[in-house]
């Protein structure tokens, strides 16, 4: 339909407008725009424990600026989009690391060789699956900035939020199952489920298989019937959570 009221059009964001492949590029391509961010997710890779979980900051108005159209889809659908930014963030880590072993190498050449400490340091260098990007500077538009806990409603499920505060008490320090991987039995289809805190981490499964491919890699035309599922061994994924309770910036000012 035509827009003769001279009104700017309305412009929608979709999960169908790329591939999962082609998001998880832009991604990268995002990551790899800031050097800070590049340099950071270098330090990671350069950790020497594989299982500690680790945090990116990632500035959501900078990312807007790269990459308008992808950050749109991202708040709009956060739950879908954040596990292709994880991938991203192993994917940049994999090639930043490899340059760096490269530039590492040719470095120790010039130098005459390496010292058994040089080696041992090199060999503890990894990707780190437990890569996790932290959201800030969220669009300062009432959908993602709330002023108070309770301007927060049912509606804001699932979104992403962001409230000011400084925090004022903390719980213990908990572990709690995250994730882990279920198989189709009539398709073999690997996915993942994730815990959900409010449910003291409950992990239930489908029932039905999610898959949405056939054997050939093409679209189903119709859902996969498989209805029983075998948990992948070892794929379990535990982290640390702890409950902490903030005092909003504007009730303190108040006071």
């Amino acid at each position: 339909m035509q827009n003769t009221g001279g009104e700017r059009p309305t412009l929608e964001y979709g999960l169908a407008d790329r591939t999962p492949k082609a998001f998880v590029d832009a991604f990268v391509d995002v990551v790899s725009a800031r050097e800070k961010w590049a340099a950071d997710l270098l330090q990671i890779a350069l950790h020497s424990d594989p299982m500690v979980h680790y945090g990116l900051p990632l500035d959501v108005m900078l990312m807007h600026s790269i990459d308008q159209h992808l950050v749109e889809v991202l708040l709009r659908h956060p739950i879908e989009m954040l596990p292709l930014l994880e991938d991203a963030l192993r994917i940049t880590q994999a090639a930043l690391l490899t340059e760096h072993r490269t530039l590492t190498a040719a470095a120790r050449d010039r130098c005459g060789g390496e010292s058994g400490e040089q080696g041992n340091e090199a060999e503890s260098w990894s990707v780190k699956n437990n890569i996790h990007p932290r959201l800030h500077s969220l669009p300062l538009v009432q959908q993602h900035t709330k002023a108070t806990l309770g301007d927060i409603r049912a509606a804001d499920a699932g979104h992403l939020v962001a409230i000011a505060g400084t925090v004022v008490r903390t719980g213990g320090v908990k572990m709690v199952e995250a994730a882990k991987e279920y198989q189709c039995t009539a398709c073999n289809h690997v996915w993942t489920l994730y815990s959900d805190i409010e449910q003291r981490g409950i992990i239930t499964p489908p029932k039905q298989c999610p898959n949405p491919l056939t054997a050939t890699g093409r679209p189903r035309k119709t859902p996969c019937k498989g209805r029983s599922f075998v948990y992948v061994e070892g794929s379990h994924v535990c982290r640390d959570y702890q409950v902490r309770c903030c005092a909003l910036l504007c009730a303190a000012a108040e006071g």
